[in-house]
């Protein structure tokens, strides 16, 4: 037991052993009564509540004999179509002695990290405890070496070359204080860098962080004295921390700084966070309870009520690294037992067209959910082999062929006017769609027929077949030069001769001759 006490202090930053015995247990996670409701994409996450839990063994690394501790773990959105998702991953030696080594795993997909793909190891690092890709397309991976003096944040490209870093004595020397044990790290929407430096209960902020020579350190949140944070999230317009030592998830107003709200976490102390930022609706909280020996991780809503609890977690090193992919998959590292845990967001079943046009097209399409069915009307002149197709699906799923949006390409509706479309779901069902292009007379030829008017030339009056909502008449040069509503008939008297338009309905139909 000693030395699992042992382990557990050096890894929640050295906190004295005696405010572990003093802490009492609390079986019940209090609720802050206070509700804020937060803006919401309207398209959010299933919540992987009661998801099949599936425990990633045999990832552990080995050096020099000794087993390697998962300590961090982050993951990186891709931003092209059937891109994967990078993984990095960093592991502290079992002694988890300060100073001690560490290595970070890059695995080139979710699927290399799942099924236990050799990924590519990095060494010459000291107690890295905190990773994080920024929101860039670049996706540059953020690296905090905890136990390097104090803290030191190293910044890398995709390809591992280290393009920028922020030593303690670099802190310092703008803010006076240097980093001491500095550790969680989040971005806001400009891809500034927030950092929560432990032991000088503050947040930092880095701006432009991957230039170092025009980088902006600041001060950004100064917090309670004693408040320990170890992690910060940002979403919504709002900053999560993680306070270990008082026990509480302080939220914050990111624009005012006020203090929004405060998720009490009881007997159990607060160590990571981790919110879905595009489509999540529920914050992430590992932590580990002192008076219990268990390590949980616990989602709550943005109303700071407790959702679900997760509690396949070991003790002695907690359940540390906390993250959340762009499908909504929940990962934390779990040290005690050498080993990753996830739970599976629920995938979604949507297979349909939410919209579906051409361009040229005449009036509205035909979206037929039932039979899968899209039927648009566009003119009897139209270029089959060269359409400009525009689509939206169900949230999530993907369809092919692609929309002219994403390829620039124009798709061909020669062959029978019809196209057969894929759409596959999230969750993988497919169904099959026809969008079919039906000639017509277009909307020029319509009005040219249902309307007709005379004389032409005219000296004094045009006289309509029938009454017409709105009449323009334009000059040659495209001015409109008078303007009739709900009539038959149109002076034309004071006009100077000379060819005109006439635009009925907002639409061009013909030219007359004033003489």
């Amino acid at each position: 037991m000693e030395v699992q006490v042992l382990q557990l202090s050096k890894l929640l930053s050295r906190n004295k052993l005696d405010s572990f015995k003093s802490t009492k247990m609390n079986k019940l996670i209090s609720a802050i009564l206070l509700v804020v409701t937060f803006g919401l994409n309207a398209q959010t996450f299933d919540f992987p509540l009661n998801s099949n839990v599936t425990l990633l063994t045999g990832r552990n690394i080995t050096v020099s004999g000794q087993n390697m501790v998962p300590v961090a773990i982050a993951t990186r959105k891709s931003f092209v179509i059937g891109q994967p998702e990078k993984v990095a991953v960093s592991w502290y030696d079992a002694s988890y002695s300060y100073g001690s080594q560490t290595n970070v795993r890059i695995y080139n997909s979710m699927a290399d990290f799942e099924n236990n793909v050799s990924g590519m190891d990095y060494t010459g690092f000291i107690g890295v405890e905190a990773l994080a890709y920024d929101n860039t397309i670049a996706g540059n991976l953020f690296v905090m070496e905890t136990e390097n003096a104090g803290g030191k944040l190293r910044v890398f490209d995709a390809g591992m070359n280290e393009i920028a870093s922020y030593t303690s004595g670099d802190i310092g020397t703008v803010l006076g204080a240097g980093f001491n044990n500095s550790r969680g790290i989040d971005f806001d929407n400009q891809n500034n860098v927030y950092i929560a430096d432990d032991a000088n209960n503050r947040i930092v902020k880095i701006e432009n962080p991957t230039n170092q020579a025009s980088a902006i350190i600041s001060e950004f949140l100064v917090l309670p004295s004693g408040s320990s944070p170890k992690s910060v999230a940002i979403a919504n317009g709002m900053m999560y921390v993680a306070c270990f030592n008082s026990s509480l998830v302080k939220i914050y107003d990111m624009q005012t700084l006020n203090l929004i709200d405060e998720i009490n976490t009881g007997g159990s102390k607060p160590l990571d966070l981790a919110i879905q930022k595009q489509y999540g609706n529920h914050l992430f909280v590992s932590m580990v309870d002192l008076g219990l020996s268990i390590g949980s991780v616990k989602a709550y809503d943005f109303s700071s009520n407790l959702i679900q609890t997760y509690s396949d977690f070991g003790y002695t090193n907690g359940p540390w690294g906390l993250t959340i992919n762009e499908s909504g998959d929940l990962y934390c590292s779990d040290g005690s037992n050498g080993r990753f845990v996830k739970y599976a967001r629920t995938r979604l079943s949507g297979n349909d067209f939410e919209s579906f046009t051409v361009d040229g097209q005449i009036g509205l399409s035909d979206i037929d959910l039932v039979n899968k069915t899209v039927n648009i009307s566009v003119p009897n002149s139209y270029d089959m082999l060269m359409v400009n197709t525009h689509y939206t699906t169900s949230f999530r799923a993907t369809a092919s062929p692609y929309d002219y949006d994403y390829n620039l390409i124009p798709t061909d509706f020669s062959s029978g006017n019809t196209v057969e479309y894929t759409i596959t779901a999230e969750n993988g069902s497919v169904a099959t769609w026809n969008v079919t292009l039906n000639p017509e007379l277009g909307i020029n030829e319509v009005i040219k027929n249902s309307v007709d008017f005379y004389p032409n030339p005219v000296t004094s009056t045009i006289t309509f077949s029938s009454f017409v909502e709105k009449i323009e008449l334009l000059n040659s040069v495209g001015q409109v030069i008078l303007e009739v509503n709900n009539t038959k008939t149109v002076d034309c008297s004071n006009l100077n001769s000379g060819t005109y338009i006439i635009r009925i309905n907002q639409i061009e139909t013909s030219k007359f001759i004033k003489l």
